[in-house]
């Protein structure tokens, strides 16, 4: 008999079909760090914070309760479809960011492991004083989202899968 996981009590999974409209999947480079951001004409520039043994490359725009993006396996901050992160910075506070070793995140001798990645996203969620945020995770960013919400429930309010 299959049990629902005590840590997804309450949650709100979405599992989204159509990969265009989150992502953007350009397969682009990320730009220089002082790239104008994504959204029109507003300029938002790629920031860093030091979690654990490396450097995070973030974008934060928008207004409203955090909500944390995790993109999938080899995508950057970039890729994310710019009209979907238009419309949720109406509403949210959202960070984008590049994963360990992905884009202009730096890396070490760590062993990748989602475990690892939800590590980063909690530090990630810390520097800015997020306590707790809305997490959409794209691909392998739903199992990093996964990892965060069962290790650090008190940082999830809601999951998007």
């Amino acid at each position: 008999m299959h049990r629902p996981s005590p840590f997804l009590k309450g949650a709100i999974i979405l599992l989204l079909p159509a990969a265009s409209l989150l992502c953007g999947c350009t397969g682009t480079q990320s730009p220089a760090v002082t790239a104008p951001g994504p959204i029109g004409v507003v300029n938002v520039t790629v920031q860093t914070v030091a979690v654990d043994d490396i450097e995070i490359a973030y974008r934060e725009f928008g207004d409203g309760p955090p909500l944390v993006l995790i993109m999938g396996y080899a995508g950057t901050l970039d890729m994310w479809n710019v009209r979907v992160l238009a419309d949720l910075a109406r509403l949210y506070r959202v960070i984008v960011f590049d994963n360990r070793g992905m884009g202009l995140s730096t890396s070490s001798e760590k062993e990748y492991t989602i475990p690892l990645f939800a590590d980063d996203t909690a530090g990630l969620m810390d520097a800015p004083g997020i306590e707790k945020a809305h997490v959409l995770g794209w691909s392998m960013g739903a199992d990093i989202a996964l990892g965060l919400a069962h290790d650090r429930p008190e940082k999830v309010e809601k999951i998007v899968l």
